[in-house]
């Protein structure tokens, strides 16, 4: 098979069939090359053939429904060998995610498709399907043709080349209307999530354990602003601003769900800009909130031996309202603005912590609460600390909780 393909469809016949086959009509009907399979796995084995189509596929939509990744601890299950496949080829990886469909422990699964659950995820629903094929569609145009083993991936000007990169590297991207992004990279590593006993004013939440995080990621320098959201979004959020007309303030009273919805959500605006390249704009999980945080520290605060009120806006200091970001001194990686100023929304439901050793945790499979951390302008020094944990259901807005952008390269 030598043809190039804009699509490889990855599925399970027994659930995921029906919106496989929905999403190949649609996609083929706005004019995508699509591959699917539906008569190999009709005769039971695996055909190494279909690993060509792949190979020749830019984007593989992997489609997940309740169970679909149960069977993958078996090395010769096809949906696995194909979400492997696709991965080593350096396709781009879409999870297209049915409602009944929860991730499960990142550790459960095989090492290789433990990136899976990182990946900007798409949330398939029958009555909202123009939604979800607007959102699929958004990537498949804002993704790059994958380059040859002699190629390099075209990236932004300023990125240091993957071989380069340390802890603290910089990278600037340019919205709409020249606004520009900071980027601030984070490393793989293993660290210390959670407090200590000793920690004065801990919670009980707050299990101290150790995490290890297998790939590195891009991480906002500030909390996103009220002039980037603007730039990205072209109107101020459905509540306004809590303090409206300061452009270098963070963008505030922004639900998890004005962020992350799969339709007009801020980080579906910005992907569809295309300014990653083959990246994706996220929000941290919580894990690697609080490792960009600490960066390589232990104690409450991400600078050792500093006072709070010269590295964050809290109740003390603030006077009741948000302030510039960057103001503030920046941890050993560069970055400002963790402690204080907006709260900032995770990707993870809120869960208990393990009491041992964890890989890429992504948090609870569901929840009524999202995680946001770091403390804002109104908190407490103690809301401040860098383990402190907070959680609200996805659509609740406060004029105190903002965000900040990450970004992964496949």
């Amino acid at each position: 098979m030598n043809e190039s393909l804009d699509v490889f469809i990855s599925y399970r016949r027994e659930t995921g069939a029906d919106a496989a086959m929905a999403l190949y009509y649609a996609l083929k009907e706005k004019g995508y090359k699509v591959f699917i399979d539906v008569h190999t796995l009709r005769a039971g084995t695996f055909d190494d053939k279909l690993l060509g189509y792949i190979e020749n596929a830019r984007n593989v939509l992997v489609v997940l429904t309740a169970g679909s990744l149960d069977r993958c601890a078996n090395a010769d299950d096809w949906l696995r060998r194909e979400v492997e496949y696709a991965f080593e080829k350096g396709c781009r990886v879409i999870p297209v995610m049915k409602p009944d469909f929860r991730f499960p422990p990142v550790d459960s699964l095989p090492e290789k498709l433990r990136a899976l659950p990182r990946h900007h995820g798409i949330p398939y629903s029958h009555d909202l399907f123009d939604g979800t094929m607007d959102q699929i569609c958004r990537f498949l145009d804002a993704s790059v043709p994958v380059p040859t083993p002699e190629e390099k991936r075209p990236v932004q000007p300023s990125e240091p080349s993957l071989e380069r990169r340390k802890a603290g590297d910089a990278m600037t991207v340019k919205l709409p209307d020249g606004v520009p992004l900071e980027l601030v990279w984070c490393p793989p590593g293993t660290f210390w999530m959670g407090s200590p006993k000793s920690e004065e004013d801990r919670m009980d939440n707050e299990t101290r354990h150790r995490v290890t995080l297998t790939k590195g990621f891009w991480t906002g320098k500030y909390p996103v602003t009220q002039r980037q959201w603007l730039a990205v979004m072209g109107d101020e959020p459905e509540e306004g601003f809590g303090f409206p007309g300061n452009g270098e303030h963070p963008a505030e009273k922004v639900s998890w769900d004005d962020i992350c919805k799969s339709r007009d959500g801020f980080l579906a605006e910005l992907n569809g800009l295309g300014l990653a390249g083959s990246g994706v704009f996220r929000l941290p999980t919580e894990a690697e909130w609080e490792y960009a945080c600490r960066a390589g520290t232990t104690g409450p605060y991400n600078v050792d031996g500093a006072a709070l009120g010269d590295l964050g806006w809290y109740d003390k200091n603030s006077g009741g309202k948000t302030h510039p970001v960057g103001q503030k001194r920046s941890n050993a990686w560069g970055i400002q603005d963790m402690h204080g100023n907006v709260w900032e929304w995770c990707q993870d439901w809120h869960g208990g912590y393990p009491s041992g050793s964890v890989t890429d945790p992504g948090g609870a499979a569901s929840g009524s609460g999202r995680v946001y951390r770091g403390g804002g302008w109104g908190g407490s020094a103690n809301d401040c600390r860098s383990a402190y944990r907070r959680s609200s259901t996805p659509y609740y807005r406060n004029g105190s909780i903002g965000f900040r952008a990450a970004m992964t390269l496949p």
